[in-house]
């Protein structure tokens, strides 16, 4: 007859074996099968996160065992955190006094155009306590509780009102005393508290220790007369220490065995101990308290020393045939800042010190005549917009004239009128012509080519040519890829005569001879480009300018 497979528990103080005697059959063998498939998860577990062995206690009653990790899984953190408190709203701005208008006939008057106060902004909400906080009295790892949610934050005050615009209009000085005032800005609101945080979760005990006791197995060959019993594994499990409470309570899983093999455990004590403390959550943060609101300003006060503030014609532009001969009349009024206003007003006013005052008005006139060889229509310049503008300078009022600057002028004062008299010129349109003619200019390495399309030397203070050279090789060879400036000249010409070394005249074809001057740089294969800055001056001391820009290679041969 086949002896059958034995398992058992052997407490240490027991010369006995308490057996198991299982049959063996299909459950038994898929029950290893998944015993063997779950070890390998667990093997693969401990490797990608850090477990460290499980192990238990293991009591002989049939009793279902409770295991629990032998390390600590780091810090685990229960409860939930508290919610922030909603912020306070911010106050409303005030609203700002009425632009006004008074006129003082020296009967005692009150005008109140001060802006309204803001209002105050809210305060936060209370943040919430962390929730949740229940937790397992001693496991086997570290606690922190969840934080109290953060106060809300108080809302900001509105913004006082600015206090509204007044325009004074007076006849007298004395007429001001009459006046009480108040245009000052409105008060700002105040600001919303912020509101303390919520609690975190409080521990049940700051610290506590764990005890984890070994386990034994012990198996025996079964149909082997007087065979030992062989340990073959060790497993250490959370304990109390005492070896009756941890058989009824911490035991291991109890092994079926198999037809070869009878199994027994063996209690061994407190292998080790463990220490764990627990850190309660913080407290949410107190929200910050808003900011007050900004005093409103002073309205502007404008005072007006007459009945009424003259129409302003500051400027007038026309073309030049229509403008000649007709008189333009331009007005402009001056005002100055002044300081001293509330020891004019009425003594209880609330008004700002400083104010707009009325000073003059500058009425100005002026006229175009012509008297230049041609017509404007010979010109070209009839349908040219010229005018004036009357400019403030040390509280006085001056024209200020706009026209071509190739038009040649005289100007003449009768007062209040300004005459100005056109003597000569010509189309703006003919300046700023030049162009560098390069097919002329390849002709002869070291020479350029100028036209001056508007043909305007003669009808010019000077012309003043600025001609650089740059170069992708230096004088000495080494070469870049870009071109780097060398060297520059300056050649003048004047409207009539001989002009600079170097420049050649032909009625509109300026020639220059820039070899001498560039010498270093105009050998063969050089990569050359010459930019020419044309600067005309004219009779009327306006400048004009341009600039031109040709790639003159040098050949190779």
């Amino acid at each position: 007859m086949n002896e059958p497979a034995v398992l058992g528990f052997k407490l240490a103080s027991s010369p006995q074996s308490v057996l198991f005697i299982p049959n063996i059959s299909m459950r038994f063998l898929k029950r290893k099968l998944y015993w063997v498939l779950g070890l390998c998860a667990c093997t693969l577990t401990l490797l990608l996160g850090h477990f460290s062995p499980f192990s238990a206690a293991y009591s002989p009653q049939p009793v279902q065992p409770t295991l629990q990790p032998l390390i600590a899984w780091g810090t685990q953190t229960f409860g939930g955190d508290g919610r922030k408190g909603r912020d306070g709203a911010n106050g409303r701005n005030g609203t700002s006094g009425q632009e006004t208008q008074i006129r003082l006939t020296g009967s005692p008057m009150t005008v109140d155009v001060a802006g309204s106060s803001g209002t105050s902004g809210q305060d936060g909400q209370l943040g919430e306590n962390a929730y949740g906080c229940d937790h397992s009295a001693q496991p086997t790892h570290n606690l922190t509780g969840a934080d109290g949610g953060r106060g809300g934050r108080g809302g900001n005050g509105g913004r006082g009102g600015d206090g509204g615009k007044v325009w004074i209009y007076y006849a007298q000085s004395a007429q001001l005393k009459a006046l009480t005032l108040n245009n000052a800005g409105g008060q700002g609101g105040q600001a919303g508290l912020g509101a303390p945080g919520g609690y975190g979760c409080g521990c049940v005990d700051t610290a506590w220790q764990v005890n984890y006791c070994e386990w034994q197995r012990y198996r025996k060959q079964r149909g082997v007369a007087d065979a030992p019993w062989i340990k073959d594994k060790t497993k250490t499990y959370p304990c109390t220490g005492s070896q009756r409470i941890d058989h009824k309570r911490h035991h291991p899983t109890l092994d079926k065995g198999n037809s070869q093999w009878a199994y027994r455990w063996e209690y061994g004590g407190v292998y080790k101990t463990e220490h764990f403390h627990c850190t309660g959550g913080a407290a949410g943060k107190d929200g910050q308290d808003g900011q007050a609101g900004r005093e409103g300003r002073y309205g502007q006060v404008v005072m007006v020393p007459r009945e009424d503030i003259p129409q302003e014609k500051v400027q007038y532009y026309a073309p030049l045939e229509q403008l000649m001969g007709q008189q333009v009349d331009l007005v402009k009024n001056i005002w100055t800042e002044k300081s001293g206003l509330r020891s004019q007003l009425h003594p209880n006013s609330k008004v700002p010190d400083t104010y707009t005052y009325l000073d003059s008005t500058a009425r100005l006139n002026y006229r175009i005549d012509w008297n230049a060889p041609k017509s404007p229509t010979e010109l070209e310049v009839s349908d040219t917009k010229i005018g004036a503008t009357i400019q403030v300078q040390n509280n006085q009022g001056q024209l200020d004239f706009e026209l071509p600057g190739t038009l040649e002028y005289q100007l003449k004062q009768q007062d209040p009128l300004t005459v100005m008299t056109i003597t000569g010129g010509f189309s703006p349109n003919r300046v700023q012509s030049f162009r560098i003619d390069e097919e002329a200019s390849q002709r002869q390495v070291g020479q350029l080519v100028l036209v001056d399309d508007g043909d305007v030397r003669s009808l010019l203070q000077n012309t003043k040519l600025k001609v650089t050279c740059l170069s992708k090789q230096s004088a000495s060879g080494l070469k870049t890829d870009t071109y780097q400036v060398r060297h520059s000249v300056e050649l003048r010409v004047p409207p009539i005569g001989r002009s600079s070394d170097g420049v050649g005249v032909d009625k509109n074809v300026y020639t220059l001879n820039v070899q001498p001057f560039f010498s270093a740089w105009l050998k063969p294969g050089y990569d050359i480009q010459y930019q020419v800055k044309v600067e005309q001056t004219t009779k009327s001391n306006a400048v004009y300018t341009q600039t031109q820009t040709a790639n003159l290679p040098v050949p190779l041969s």
